[in-house]
């Protein structure tokens, strides 16, 4: 034992890294749930599936959220990039369901293939936990301030339950997290690698989620201060910095043009604001397990017309205060994390300005859009990709210092938000979302009235155990399936311990 601290104390960060990425990586695992959650994924794994068996971006006139494009086939209004980061997973589920048995996997819904692309969220959630703790790291906090940030975000958060999924938010907020985490080492170091780094990680966050644009200046200001205001340098050396930054960023709006033209026959027609099929929450039941069954709308159910039309207050308001929605009732972990910035403006004032404005800069996008809730989703889907930038509020808070008061606040807020999420990952949102949208009034009371908040319900079917867990177990009929779920969730805790034993000092909350 004493030649294995010799050794991780040698070799402390790389020895870190690796620890919160086994642990979550198992720890994801045993929560999957492998199977399509909303029908947007529906939609972008019809395009993977496209792309990998002909070669085309065309899709099923029958898929989710589709228009008919110039030529007359049908397009997908979702966006290129989770699609393309699918297709290597797609090949190795089509593998292993090509090495099935038939009648292997009666579950429609249920097979290798969207087993395996839902690997990307939990991939990329892994990812982003990672880069959190080295970005708080490269901040200057400790390693036990950092750890506790990393783990809070990844186990306390939301973006557990959408690392589940094959959806945008977790992968775009890895490649932001890693974008912001580029630039702090290449003001650290002045290398032309990180400026690439982070340029690339900022195009990928666009060509994934095109909405991530707006968060995009942000970054920009920053780099333009760096390299302007704050420091000399030569003016070839700040022209060329800037274009290595943006030179992929425009490449990525490049190929996304290019997508839309091909589709709708204009460089900026994504399809919104056409009529489209809309999914409505029905369900039906595979084995006993909950899909969606989409229905033909041609219009929104429960959103004004224009696509950010929503009045900013309501927005605002439902994303921080709102039982249904709000960031603060899905994860109480925020608001100790929030409070931490104050700590964080002392210690980086230029840079928390800019933290600053890209969290607001998503918020007012979204509390603008129209369906700014996130459709039938879970929680406030659309708040996903700030949350890491709001946890490095929570490593600069426990850096300061924590009196006992502190200590049991930010453990009690911890707590309560590993349990909220709970009900997320063991109970289907999909039966009770579906029926507070089948009308207007019950979906208001939904979003508005406590006692409706899918927080409170949830947790009744789950303490209830009303429906059984939403696990990947329960969806495939796979007889290792269980065992696999259960070990991994067993060695992920006995991994945590281990760490935890091997990093902390028992003493004190920060590391030697």
């Amino acid at each position: 034992m004493l030649r294995l601290r010799s050794y991780l104390a040698d070799h402390r960060p790389a020895a870190i890294v690796t620890w919160l990425a086994l642990f979550f990586l198992l720890f994801y695992l045993a929560g999957a749930r492998g199977t399509m959650s909303f029908g947007d994924d529906k939609s972008m794994l019809a395009v993977t599936r496209s792309i990998a068996t002909h070669g085309s971006v065309a899709v099923p006139p029958g898929t989710p959220g589709v228009n008919m494009g110039k030529d007359g086939r049908y397009y997908s209004k979702y966006g290129l990039g989770e699609s393309v980061l699918a297709v290597p997973f797609y090949f190795v589920g089509a593998y292993v369901l090509d090495s099935a048995k038939p009648d292997s996997y009666p579950n429609p819904s249920a097979d290798p293939i969207t087993y395996a692309v839902c690997l990307v969220g939990i991939f990329s959630g892994v990812g982003a936990v990672v880069v959190l703790y080295l970005s708080c790291v490269e901040l200057g906090f400790g390693d036990g301030a950092s750890i506790i940030a990393a783990i809070a975000f990844g186990a306390c958060t939301f973006e557990w339950f959408y690392a589940r999924t094959f959806m945008t938010e977790v992968p775009s907020t890895f490649f932001l997290i890693c974008a912001f985490y580029a630039l702090l080492r290449w003001r650290e170091e002045n290398s032309t690698r990180w400026l690439w780094c982070a340029g690339i990680s900022s195009g990928l966050s666009v060509f994934v989620r095109l909405q991530n644009v707006i968060m995009l200046p942000a970054l920009g200001i920053w780099l333009l201060c760096e390299l302007w205001l704050w420091n000399r340098y030569e003016l070839k050396k700040r022209v060329a910095s800037m274009v290595i930054w943006s030179a992929p960023i425009f490449a990525s709006l490049l190929v996304i043009a290019a997508y839309n033209y091909i589709r709708f026959g204009s460089v900026t027609d994504v399809g919104i604001g056409r009529p489209i099929q809309r999914i409505v929450l029905r369900t039906d039941m595979y084995l006993g397990f909950y899909v969606l069954r989409p229905d033909d709308l041609s219009l929104p159910r429960f959103a004004p017309h224009g696509t950010y039309s929503t009045p900013l207050y309501v927005g605002l308001y439902g994303f921080l205060l709102s039982p249904g929605k709000s960031i603060f009732w899905y994860a109480p972990i925020l608001i100790p994390a929030v409070y931490g910035w104050r700590f964080l403006w002392r210690k980086w004032p230029r840079i928390t300005g800019m933290l600053g404005i890209l969290v607001g800069s998503n918020l007012i996008l979204y509390s603008k859009y129209v369906w700014w809730y996130g459709g039938g989703a879970w929680g406030p889907r659309h708040m996903v990709q700030i949350l890491p930038f709001l946890m490095i509020g929570l490593a600069a808070l426990i850096d300061h210092g924590l009196e006992l008061f502190g200590k049991v606040a930010i453990g009690a807020a911890a707590l309560l938000s590993l349990l909220i999420q709970a009900p997320s990952i063991l109970i289907s949102y999909i039966p009770y979302e579906g029926l507070m949208e089948q009308t207007t009034q019950s979906f208001n009371r939904l979003l508005w009235n406590p006692a409706y908040s899918p927080l409170i319900v949830q947790s009744g079917y789950l303490i209830r155990h009303q429906y059984q867990f939403d696990l990947a177990y329960n969806a495939y009929t796979a007889p290792d399936m269980a065992s696999f779920q259960l070990v991994a969730l067993i060695v992920s805790l006995f991994v945590l311990g281990i760490g935890a034993s091997l990093f902390f000092d028992g003493k004190q909350l920060e590391l030697n």
